[in-house]
Formats: structure tokens, C-alpha cells, sequence
């Protein structure tokens, strides 16, 4: 009879020893993929440490709507207060060398102006300061020794400036129901806020997201290993790589050449490795989504698409402490 008993508890324990290695062994095998490119181990049961995800406060919405506004030339028109650091003038000026004689080829009507932003020789901007709009101010100046232009470096001068008025940012105590159907596509003033934070809000959720994934890809390359980089994609990504810096020498005007070595400080050598560092990465990337995609039976009709669905897998499985 104890014989009898002995042997059913030594059977249970196999059968619970089996079921937790068939477990164990499900698990491992469930997590890894290897194939004659990559072999990849524990994708799935990730552990990251989360940021605290941005909140979107009043005033961020407040100067992102007045930002908004002021990008499509929507200002307040302020012909009151005296002008300080910071302020958006609106002014006309002329000026002279040599006092009133050989009258300068500088002069402009209705010029907006950054107060304290450096745009003009020493002494103009903050000749301006304390001073309000509908008047004329005069100043007494001195271009620099080193000034850009030769015919006026180190040579007095004198500005005669008006101040137009000040261009101030709206905010939602001034704005009004008609001024936001004229100026934008908005009905009203609480649609426009709404539709700002709900945006910014949009955004600090991909913000974080993104945090995330790319905590995710650090982990996925370390337990990464190449074994074989597919050099149809390396090609593919070291076109692209040559293709961006062609285009920004085609903007400047110079020769790819020109822009490697004189802009970038390059040597051939240098962006040579700089060039296959980054295709091989952007390849590992590449091999690693869609080897987890084959695995997870994901499908969409684009790379990008891919990758996102992927990137979105993972997120799903993945644990979150806090930082």
C-alpha cells in the first residue's frame, strides 16, 4: 500500500516536472527565432523602465495657439505700451552717414523688429526700449570695425527711427468668436483650444510612445545576432544615405564632395564608415521586424507600416516599472 502511494507521488511529481519543463520549454521557444540571417532570443517578455508621460498644462496651450496665430501674421496691434525686451515692433527707418550728409542706402518702411534680438548694430535695439509707438527716435551709432559691409565698417551713423506700433500675441481673453471664423478655419474660440490640446495631447502620447520603442529596440539589438546581412537591403539603405547628402549639396549649390568635406568635415574614409555603420544598423532593424513580423503572422502593405505594427506588438507584451 505505501509502495502504492510512493509511486502515484512520484508519478505526479514527474507530471508536474513535465508540465512545467513543457511550459518553460514553450515559453523559450515561443520568444526565439533563428533563421540563416538572424537568430533573435526573448522578444516578447520585455521589461522596460517607463518616463512619466508629459501632462499638457493651460499655458502650453495657451502659447500654442498664440504661436499658432502669430505664424499666419494674426497679431494684436498695440499702439499703447512702451516698448521692452522681447516685443515684436513694427517700426520705419532711415539712416546716414556722417550725420545728415551721404544719406546711407538704409532705410525701410514698416520693419518688424525682435527687441533683444541682436538683428541690428549695438545700441539700436536697446535705443528703443522705454520708448512707445507714434513717435520718432534718433540715435547716434558706430558700425563695428569688423562690420560685413566694408563701405560702412567703422563709420558713425545716424538712425532716424518711428515706431509704428507693437505686434503682440493674442491671448484667449482678447480673442472673439468672429475674429477666429475670419482669420481661421475654426467657428469658435473654445473649438480652436479644444482642438489645441487635444493635439498637444496627441503628441505627448506619441512622445511617449516613442520613449518606449525606443527603449524596446535598445534591448531587441543587444539580443540580436546577425549572422548575414541581406545585401539587397544594405544597398537599398546605403542609396538612401548617399541620396540625403546629395540633397543637401544640391540646396547649398555645391558639389557632394564639397558638402561631405567642407560642411560635414568628412574625409571619404570617414563618411565611408559612417555609411555602412549607419545602412547596417537600419538593416539589422529591418531583419529583426520582419523576422518577429513572419513569426507573429503580421502583414501590412509597406516597411513602415510593418514596423509600426510590430513596434505595437511589443508594447503590448512588454512590462512597465517606473523610473
Amino acid at each position: 500500500m505505501m509502495k502504492k502511494k510512493y509511486m502515484i507521488g512520484f508519478v505526479l511529481i514527474l507530471l508536474i516536472a513535465g508540465i512545467a519543463g513543457a511550459v518553460t520549454m514553450y515559453i523559450f521557444c515561443g520568444d526565439r527565432i533563428e533563421n540563416s540571417y538572424i537568430c533573435l532570443s526573448g522578444y516578447k517578455h520585455l521589461s522596460i523602465k517607463a518616463e512619466k508621460k508629459r501632462t499638457v498644462s493651460r499655458q502650453e496651450i495657451e502659447d500654442t495657439v498664440a504661436s499658432r496665430l502669430a505664424a499666419d501674421q494674426v497679431y494684436r496691434i498695440d499702439k499703447n505700451s512702451t516698448i521692452k525686451q522681447g516685443d515684436l515692433v513694427n517700426i520705419s527707418f532711415q539712416g546716414y552717414l556722417n550725420e545728415e550728409s551721404d544719406r546711407a542706402d538704409m532705410d525701410q518702411e514698416h520693419y518688424d523688429l525682435e527687441i533683444g534680438s541682436g538683428t541690428f548694430i549695438d545700441g539700436f535695439e536697446d535705443g528703443l526700449i522705454g520708448k512707445k509707438p507714434g513717435t520718432q527716435v534718433e540715435m547716434k551709432l558706430r558700425f563695428p570695425d569688423d562690420y560685413r559691409n566694408k563701405l560702412y565698417a567703422g563709420q558713425d551713423v545716424l538712425f532716424r527711427v518711428k515706431l509704428n506700433y507693437v505686434k503682440k500675441k493674442y491671448s484667449k481673453e482678447n480673442l472673439s468668436d468672429a475674429f477666429i471664423r475670419k482669420h481661421t478655419s475654426y467657428q469658435s474660440v473654445d473649438e480652436l483650444y479644444r482642438s489645441t490640446e487635444q493635439e498637444l495631447k496627441e503628441l505627448a502620447d506619441e512622445e511617449y510612445r516613442q520613449a518606449c520603442v525606443e527603449q524596446i529596440w535598445k534591448q531587441l539589438f543587444k539580443k540580436a545576432e546577425v549572422k548575414k546581412y541581406n545585401e539587397e537591403y544594405l544597398e537599398e539603405e546605403g542609396r538612401k544615405f548617399d541620396e540625403t547628402y546629395d540633397e543637401h549639396a544640391k540646396e547649398l549649390g555645391v558639389t557632394s564632395y564639397e558638402f561631405i568635406s567642407d560642411y560635414c568635415g568628412y574625409s571619404l574614409k570617414e563618411y565611408s564608415k559612417k555609411r555602412e555603420t549607419e545602412s547596417r544598423q537600419l538593416v539589422k532593424k529591418r531583419m529583426i521586424v520582419e523576422a518577429i513580423a513572419k513569426k507573429e503572422h503580421l502583414e501590412a502593405d509597406s516597411y513602415e507600416k510593418l514596423q509600426k505594427k510590430t513596434e505595437q506588438m511589443l508594447l503590448d507584451g512588454t512590462t512597465y516599472g517606473q523610473e
